[in-house]
């Protein structure tokens, strides 16, 4: 399965999850939120979904998710900055000190790569898969620091993460909807019941995620 199709299968079974839960708990907020709310959830749809985990997906295609995965450690580095910048956060001395440890993490997985020059091209896609996980790391990052004004001053944080995994969802389907059709129709249903999986565990993340980002500054969370 295509990284984009199957972020949209993950996207949507966690929008599916979370919007019920907002409508379930929060139904009087959706109906009092401005129409300008709409658009902060269409931008962190967008980092998050539409960039972010076609990015982080694409990467694990790449090098593997044992290798995409430690590379999240850098989203830390790019929230401190962001929120340092944009939300005026003054971070204590641990995070201060806490934060540029993380990057002893990337050291350790470009150092734990074992490089084949005798094949140009394994390393190319190497390259660039690192490059798609750091792009996609950048990206949440961004998401969480609009997250946090979203959250903290505009709408409940359930509220939020389901209307992002939602508007996500349908702008990865007008990009991918082609493939989408096909895979429904030529993979396995097993295929998409794990994507369904993984989207319940995202759309659970994405809820604590927001919650927390209501709570405490994007530098700390």
């Amino acid at each position: 399965m295509a990284a984009p199709t199957a972020t949209f299968f993950t996207v949507l079974t966690g929008a599916i999850l979370v919007l019920g839960l907002a409508f379930t708990f929060n139904q009087p907020d959706i109906i009092a939120l401005p129409p300008v709310v709409y658009g902060w959830f269409a931008l962190m749809g967008a980092l998050a979904y539409l960039i972010a985990r076609v990015f982080n997906n694409t990467a694990i295609a790449m090098i593997g998710a044992s290798r995409a995965a430690p590379m999240a450690s850098i989203q830390p580095v790019f929230a401190f900055g962001l929120g340092v910048v944009f939300l005026r956060e003054q971070p204590n001395l641990l995070v201060i000190l806490g934060t540029p440890l993380t990057v002893c993490g990337l050291i350790l997985v470009f150092l734990s790569a074992s490089p084949t020059r005798s094949n140009e091209r394994v390393l190319t896609i190497k390259t660039l898969g690192y490059l798609l996980a750091i792009g996609a790391a950048a990206s949440f990052a961004s998401r969480d620091v609009i997250s946090r004004y979203v959250v903290s001053s505009l709408a409940p944080p359930l509220v939020a993460a389901g209307f992002a995994l939602a508007i996500g969802g349908f702008m990865l389907l007008a990009v991918t909807h082609r493939d989408v059709v096909n895979s429904l129709r030529r993979l396995p249903s097993r295929h998409i019941i794990i994507c369904g999986l993984a989207g319940v565990c995202q759309g659970l993340a994405v809820a604590s995620l927001f919650q927390a980002l209501s709570w405490a500054p994007v530098t700390v969370v």
